[in-house]
C-alpha cells in the first residue's frame, strides 16, 4: 500500500513537472520569436527618413509595430500559450500581425 502511494505522487510530480517545462519551451519560443519580430521593426524603423513615401510610410509601420510588441510582449506571449498556438515562427507571425491590427483599431 504504502509503495503504491509513493508511486503515484511521483508519477503526480513528474506529470506537473513535464507540464511546466512543456509550458516553460513555449513560452521561451514565443519570446523568442517576438524580439526576431522586433528587431525586424527596428531595420524597417531605420528607413523613416527615406524621402520615399512608400518607404517613409513602412518605416512609421515598423516604428509603431516595435513600440507595439515591445509594450506588449509578455502579455502576447501568455495569450499565445493559452490560446495553444503552435510552435511556429509563421503561426506566431501570423498571430502577431493580427494583435497589432487589431491594437491599431482600437486606437
Amino acid at each position: 500500500m504504502r509503495k503504491g502511494s509513493i508511486l503515484v505522487i511521483m508519477l503526480l510530480f513528474a506529470f506537473a513537472f513535464s507540464v511546466n517545462a512543456e509550458q516553460f519551451k513555449k513560452e521561451t519560443f514565443f519570446r523568442n520569436c517576438i524580439e526576431a519580430k522586433i528587431s525586424r521593426s527596428e531595420h524597417k524603423c531605420d528607413l523613416s527618413a527615406s524621402r520615399i513615401v512608400h518607404v517613409a510610410a513602412t518605416a512609421k509601420k515598423g516604428c509603431n509595430e516595435q513600440v507595439f510588441l515591445e509594450n506588449n510582449k509578455e502579455k502576447l506571449t501568455r495569450e499565445m500559450v493559452a490560446k495553444n498556438i503552435p510552435m511556429k515562427c509563421h503561426a506566431v507571425d501570423y498571430y502577431l500581425i493580427k494583435a497589432y491590427s487589431a491594437g491599431e483599431r482600437g486606437r
